[in-house]
């Protein structure tokens, strides 16, 4: 949530969604240097941003150039990472060759730690979210401040590294030598209550208010956009309906996705459907999230266009390019993995129909990459194993155990995740158990003598793989131990995690049973609690050959 705040507000400077005429000269620019990145060229990459910035502090003007140039690196891409390292070897003073330095850091710090609460987060990928904060922090802090995106990492950086009161030096920097509405709306972010102590909504207003006069700004007055984007974003709980309340009336449009986020639910009125029906329909808003919203809660009571599907194409359009420079980002995966849905009316019934999916082979590698870019993250884990090792091909039984496992321990165990385990094992080992009598069923006696044979020819695949496994050490050992620390955890512990149906009590206790009296598993049945825990298991997550 934290992440996905800061990328909002990073997407609310460029129009929030709403795509601004982009200046030919910049675009230029961008592909320019994107040529001299992919060239491995660091003479005309440092040349081509210093001439963006050079021109800035002599004119005044395009001040988001830069913004726009060394934003090519606020990416997940491997690549930039080991040109950035180059870079900044060739030109070790280089302000430009830091600040992206600095965003690739803060991307991959993000992207380790995932959007969790701390509490529920896995302590390595703390550790290391906070390690990679601190090199960001350290490079951006040594870029110069009139660059304007040295300073706007430095702001976005100030509160995970716990230096509010650096951040609040720079903003003051900043607003005094180069006064601009992109470094504010960042700058507020500093009277966040989260992080620490310090901040509150009277500093925000202070903020607003002392720098605000100083912008040359077009959309209403600064001041009051100012407050708007820390009462909307950064104080929501306690000034959001405030901001809200002034949105509606529509005098600031390039806020207006504040609006349609909180209206696009199933208590929107008419007034509410119109108004987020005229901000998506807006030429150049794409916004897929809210527009599916819209079909499912809006559209539907008042009678309205259904205009999911077009935002959806349009998305996956988008994505599609954008993978191309930015190939592990976590959005542009997820919109892949999405595929196209469209709404529609059968009778009186509202239906979301499939109308596209991606491939297998899309699917397996779009999973993967996620895994790689949050290694910490026990549902890709679980989403990565299930997509590589889909248990419907005999041949593979069993090899998505070391995923299983992991999806555990970067759970930090969860009592959900362990009871499922267990869970798991029991299905597959029931399902193996029951083999010979599938061919004895009514079903398939039902069935026609070539549908029959393809049957058998099936079951004898899944017999000769079960022939493979020891239904104790593969099956009966690992359901137990999921099943023990789970008991264990879930003692004196009252949450929902912790209930079991009876008949699954049942299940485990005959197994728990068979194995005391067979005298197997004694390791685990004889094991303190502590001695069940996990550990991650190696995973090689390079592509797949073929």
């Amino acid at each position: 949530m934290l992440r996905y705040i800061f990328s909002l507000l990073l997407a609310i400077c460029c129009a929030t969604h709403v795509a601004a005429q982009a200046d030919p000269a910049t675009e230029a620019a961008k592909d320019e240097l994107w040529a001299a990145i992919s060239a491995s060229d660091y003479a005309a990459v440092e040349a081509i941003v210093a001439n963006a910035h050079a021109d800035y502090l002599r004119t005044g003007k395009n001040q988001d150039q830069t913004r726009e140039l060394l934003g090519l690196f606020d990416a997940n891409n491997p690549m930039l990472d080991h040109f950035a390292d180059a870079w900044l070897e060739t030109y070790p003073n280089s302000p430009f060759a830091h600040t992206a330095r600095a965003m690739l850091y803060n991307n991959v710090a993000w992207n380790i730690r995932g959007e969790g609460l701390a509490r529920f987060t896995y302590p390595d990928a703390l550790r290391e979210f906070s390690w990679m904060q601190f090199k960001a922090w350290e490079q951006a802090y040594k870029a110069d401040n009139r660059l304007l995106p040295a300073s706007d990492a430095v702001l976005g950086l100030a509160l995970p590294n716990l230096k509010r009161r650096r951040g609040y030096d720079v903003l003051h920097q900043v607003m005094k030598s180069d006064p601009n509405m992109g470094t504010l709306r960042r700058g507020v972010w500093l009277s966040s209550t989260s992080w620490g102590r310090g901040g509150s909504w009277n500093q925000a207003e202070k903020l607003c208010d002392s720098y605000g006069p100083e912008v040359d700004w077009h959309e209403g007055d600064p001041v009051t956009y100012c407050k708007l984007v820390a009462g909307a974003w950064v104080h929501h709980a306690k000034r959001g309906q405030w901001a809200h309340d002034i949105l509606k009336e529509g005098d600031y449009p390039s806020l207006e996705l504040i609006v349609v986020k909180r209206l696009a639910n199933r208590s929107a009125t008419r007034a509410d459907a119109h108004f987020i029906q005229a901000y998506l329909q807006r030429e150049g808003v794409t916004d897929a999230d809210n527009a599916g919203k819209f079909d499912h809660y809006v559209a539907h009571k008042y009678n309205l266009e259904f205009i999911g599907e077009a935002h959806m194409r349009r998305a996956r359009a988008h994505a599609r390019e954008a993978i191309k420079r930015d190939p592990y980002n976590p959005e542009l995966l997820e919109t892949l993995l999405a595929g196209i849905s469209g709404a529609r009316l059968k009778g009186d019934r509202f239906i979301i129909k499939k109308l596209e999916r991606p491939t297998p082979e899309e699917r397996l590698e779009y999973t993967r990459r996620l895994l790689v870019a949050s290694p910490y993250d026990p549902d890709r884990w679980y989403r990565y194993g299930t997509e590589l090792y889909p248990q419907t091909n005999p041949e593979d039984i069993l090899k998505d155990d070391p995923f299983r496992i992991n999806t555990i321990v970067y759970s930090d165990h969860s009592r959900r995740r362990l009871l499922q385990r267990a869970i798991d094992k029991w299905q597959l080992m029931d399902s193996l158990e029951r083999l010979e009598a599938e061919t004895q069923s009514e079903a398939f006696h039902s069935l026609d003598e070539e549908t029959k044979a393809e049957v058998r020819g099936e079951i004898q695949r899944w017999l000769a793989a079960r022939a493979t496994i020891d239904f104790d050490e593969d099956l009966r050992c690992p359901m137990m131990r999921a099943y023990r620390l789970f008991e264990a955890l879930c003692e004196d512990f009252e949450s929902d995690e912790c209930d079991v149906h009876p008949q699954q009590v049942e299940m485990f206790e005959i197994v728990r049973a068979d194995v005391n009296k067979r005298q197997v598993c004694t390791g685990i049945m004889s094991a303190r609690t502590h001695e069940l825990f996990f550990d991650p298991v190696p995973v090689d997550l390079s592509a797949p050959e073929g």
